[in-house]
């Protein structure tokens, strides 16, 4: 907490002051992952037995770069026996029974992917893509997308939390694909094959609707693609004309959205 003590009547060049802080009222501890820190993990406290759509949840934070985490309590703990668990998109989940001290999590640690994206018609590699997962047991918390320039095709995709995991893959003048897959903690799921279909180009104007003025650096996206991460991948900004050109587009009905700063 905050602490605020009013210095006058300073009369030396030089003063200590000294200042007294109540720890905040909360469940602390520390999440680590393979015996390193787990930085940025989600920490919540809920109701033992409870995990349903949040019910019985007690209060969340996240874990700092040294994996310490504090879960502030508002309003004390409830009269009924608590757990702490944590989420990291590269390492899983654990949880503990709280017993009132400092809570230590030890996440099992995360797997990888690897493999390679081809020309769904010739078999050949695609030398060029972005590819990224999402864990099918979490909304979100995966790892960032990455760019793959390979001659091969070849792609390295982890650590990822174990568990079931969408494979995302996006790449110039093709239709965007993904592919389910289970993840095991610790190992490495290898010969992946993740084929790319050629994609439909589009082209068009973002303009002023008042005006008719070209409008400069508006996002042009699918609607429909359903992985954020990669949303800069199929998508595209417009330039001073105001011209886009979309080449990753999905097989099926799609909505294109166009957004612009000021718009």
């Amino acid at each position: 907490r905050t602490s605020t003590i009013a210095a006058s009547g300073l009369t030396s060049p030089r003063a200590r002051l000294d200042f007294l802080l109540a720890a905040a009222p909360g469940i602390r501890g520390q999440v680590r992952c393979s015996g390193d820190p787990a930085v940025g993990a989600r920490v919540f406290a809920r109701v033992k037995g409870q995990r349903r759509h949040g019910r019985g949840l007690v209060g969340t934070g996240k874990t700092g770069p040294d994996g310490r985490f504090l879960i502030e309590l508002e309003e004390g703990l409830p009269d009924a026996p608590i757990e702490v668990g944590a989420w990291s998109g590269t390492c899983g989940e654990g949880t503990v029974d709280y017993d009132g001290a400092p809570v230590a999590i030890e996440l099992e640690g995360g797997g990888t992917v690897s493999g390679q994206v081809v020309d769904a018609k010739t078999k050949r590699p695609i030398p060029s893509f972005w590819i990224s997962a999402t864990s099918l047991l979490r909304d979100a918390g995966g790892p960032p997308a990455v760019a793959v320039d390979d001659e091969r095709g070849a792609f390295t995709l982890g650590p990822l939390a174990p568990g079931p995991q969408r494979i995302y893959v996006a790449g110039s003048g093709y239709q965007p694909a993904s592919r389910e897959l289970t993840v095991r903690p610790n190992e490495t799921a290898s010969d992946v094959v993740i084929e790319l279909s050629r994609s439909t180009e589009l082209r068009g104007r973002v303009v002023d609707a008042r005006t008719g003025r070209p409008i400069e650096g508006a996002s042009v996206v699918p609607a429909e693609w359903t992985a954020e991460v990669l949303s800069d991948a199929v998508g595209a900004i417009t330039g001073t004309d105001g011209r886009y050109v979309l080449t990753t587009l999905p097989d099926k009905r799609t909505s294109v959205t166009a957004t612009a700063r000021g718009y």
